[in-house]
């Protein structure tokens, strides 16, 4: 969460403090006349039922949990896409699909007020529905995305090293990592990448002066982060070339959707290609290729190989009809003759497949339908570590055996 203006970084040696609670809405409520369940993610009203996506159902709980308090864009983004970049149009959509299934009016508002330049709030407590036991407020740990970063990095670098010491590909287990913290700006950082020799992390964080997401770099073994750059758009999913030397990164700003590469001595960019929507990319590890996860929430995202100059080489993917969302978070495998990927059917339903850089159909590789939020590969690419509730519905890392 957000760091006191002066307070001084945390102390990665020192002990985490307890992080702060917050309050957890459980069982059925009211907001006048619409009777919200979410354990269905369903919405009644006037005998019509409306059924909510669950990220939808996670910004609603989320202002009901804050009982009247103004919640930042951020925090609620936190709260129904955690670990994930959100585009504030995305957010918006969500609060509006939740003023138009409760039968709320944005400029009169009776539910969800927008607050400008703060965020949203909710006017009215709600009630306990008829017939159940009275809303229970449970505590449940806040968000805690510096330890969140560290623990994921840590889990995938303790499970890279556990796995090299095994004969033949790695049996399927859950990890559970120590964290340690690496870096210590205020509010979230997101899209860590390191590079090859394990030494320096690039990742993103939205910067106090522009307000905007930007890149920064640090060794891991620094106290203090490198700021990469300073501009009016969005800068997300850093990737590391093979030799350390640039970073390729994306943009979105007024002109749209772009793949940039920064060179790290000179500091010298140039614009790669254009993209969509909220892209994500990958560098291959033999040579000037990148991946691409290009398109938007109405047409799903798609996975493009571009070439040195910025054409495309190849469209990987194409979506299946029954694909809402569409085929995220690419990643090379150490050969570059593959790129595994997660291909989300809808909100919270994904696997992991891959897909020959050649060409040719892509592999499913798992088959759990679970909310999948990253994912490495191991050096010697036998398995893919990722961050999923493949199980018990809990957010852990894996490691899923490849080939």
């Amino acid at each position: 969460m957000e760091r006191p203006q002066g307070a001084l970084p945390e102390d990665p040696s020192a002990p985490s403090p307890e992080p702060p609670r917050q309050p957890e809405a459980t069982g059925s409520f009211r907001l006048g006349e619409n009777l919200v369940e979410p354990s269905l993610n369903r919405i009644t009203a006037g005998g019509r039922q409306r059924h909510l996506e669950p990220r939808h159902m996670e910004v609603l709980l989320a202002l009901v949990r804050a009982d009247g308090k103004v919640l930042s864009r951020d925090e609620l983004a936190a709260a129904a896409w955690p670990g994930r970049w959100v585009e504030d149009n995305t957010l918006s959509h969500s609060v509006s699909r939740l003023r138009q299934v409760l039968g709320d009016d944005a400029r009169d508002p009776r539910w969800i007020e927008t607050i400008p330049k703060r965020g949203y709030r909710l006017r009215v407590p709600v009630q306990p529905a008829a017939g159940t036991s009275p809303l229970e407020l449970v505590e449940r740990p806040a968000p805690r995305w510096r330890a969140w970063v560290a623990a994921a990095l840590g889990g995938m670098l303790l499970a890279v090293g556990f796995f090299l010491l095994l004969p033949g590909p790695p049996p399927e287990v859950s990890i559970t990592p120590s964290p340690k913290p690496i870096t210590s700006l205020p509010g979230r950082e997101l899209d860590p990448a390191l590079d090859p020799p394990g030494r320096r992390l690039a990742f993103v964080a939205r910067a106090e002066d522009t307000g905007s997401l930007e890149l920064f770099i640090q060794d891991v073994e620094a106290p203090e982060p490198r700021r990469l750059t300073s501009t009016s758009g969005h800068e997300t999913s850093p990737a590391w070339s093979s030799d350390g030397r640039s970073l390729a990164f994306v943009r979105r700003d007024s002109e749209g959707c772009s793949v940039h590469v920064l060179d790290l001595e000179s500091r010298r960019e140039h614009r790669r290609a254009s993209c969509q929507g909220a892209a994500q990319v990958d560098w291959s590890p033999r040579d000037d290729t990148l991946v691409v996860s290009t398109g938007t929430l109405a047409s799903g995202y798609r996975l493009e190989l571009l070439g040195p100059a910025g054409e495309v080489r190849r469209v990987l993917t194409e979506l299946p009809p029954e694909t809402q969302t569409g085929d995220r978070f690419p990643r090379f495998s150490p050969s570059g003759a593959t790129v595994a990927f997660v291909r989300e059917v809808s909100a919270g339903v994904s696997d992991l497949w891959q897909v020959p850089i050649s060409g040719g159909p892509a592999e499913r590789l798992t088959h759990d339908r679970t909310n999948v939020n990253g994912l490495a590969w191991t050096p010697d690419g036998a398995a893919l570590i990722t961050v999923s509730a493949r199980r018990d519905g809990v957010l852990g890392l894996w490691a899923v055996p490849v080939g």
